[in-house]
């Protein structure tokens, strides 16, 4: 239970947030706020932003955290998160074997960012051979390269991917055929590149604020960013070359035990 002197404190910081706080038994919302302890929550925020290693802004009136994820690590875990994606198969029948042999992190633009990659594409046949069983003949293996640019954004806890658009490069004569299952390829390379984003969501960004330190920050006031969560917060976030730009919306009422 927080003493009376720093309940005082975080309801100040609280109602400026515009948070109703319950604390059983003990404190209820109030309605007023008390300009004698303003310095000691602007002193507070002072430390909260400027110790977990990149800058974040408590917004008192709208009762948001707004900051930047640093490029580097932003670029360092989706590389991390598209890398495990080398090797994947996003075509493996009988007849057709189309595996991704890299993909490659090219450039983060502003909305989203753009993914190389190299694909193996093999075409079978095969035929029933009477005491034998199934035959099958590799006709041709072939490894175009392309590039695919995605729309990349956290809404309302969710990470959307949008896809923009894509080439393709073949050699020789499969250059032509290529464009005979174009639609059918950037689909399925789509889809195994979204499945390596697929923790980039709001939850991965409270995980990184937590290993920022923010936890230690709030805890003088009985809060951690899982209360947080749990009460019910709305993360949105675009991509940008400068990092990943947040707003996390705090929820209206905290209850704590």
């Amino acid at each position: 239970m927080l003493d009376k002197n720093l309940a005082a404190i975080f309801t100040a910081f609280s109602i400026s947030l515009g948070l109703t706080i319950a604390l059983t038994g003990y404190l209820h919302a109030q309605n007023q706020f008390y300009d004698a302890n303003v310095p000691f929550v602007a002193q507070s925020l002072d430390v909260l932003t400027n110790q977990i290693g990149f800058p974040i802004e408590i917004d008192l009136t709208k009762a948001q955290i707004r900051g930047t994820l640093p490029i580097e690590k932003f670029r360092e875990d989706l590389v991390k998160s598209i890398n495990q994606y080398d090797g994947y198969y996003i075509k493996n029948t009988r007849y057709n074997k189309w595996k991704i042999n890299d993909i490659n992190l090219q450039s983060i633009d502003n909305g989203g960012a753009t993914f190389a990659f190299t694909v193996n594409l093999r075409k079978y046949e095969c035929i029933k051979i009477p005491g034998v069983g199934r035959k099958c003949t590799r006709l041709f293996s072939v490894t175009p390269s392309g590039d695919v640019s995605l729309g990349i954004a956290i809404r309302n806890n969710d990470l959307q991917v949008a896809y923009r658009n894509h080439n393709v490069r073949g050699e020789g004569w499969y250059s032509d055929a290529l464009t005979l299952f174009e639609s059918l390829f950037r689909n399925q390379t789509v889809k195994a590149i979204k499945k390596g984003l697929a923790n980039f969501d709001g939850v991965n960004l409270i995980y990184y604020l937590k290993d920022a330190g923010v936890d230690n920050k709030l805890k003088p006031y009985g809060l951690t960013l899982d209360k947080l969560v749990k009460a019910g917060v709305s993360i949105n976030a675009d991509v940008t070359p400068q990092g990943l730009n947040f707003v996390i919306d705090l929820p209206k009422t905290i209850t704590l035990e």
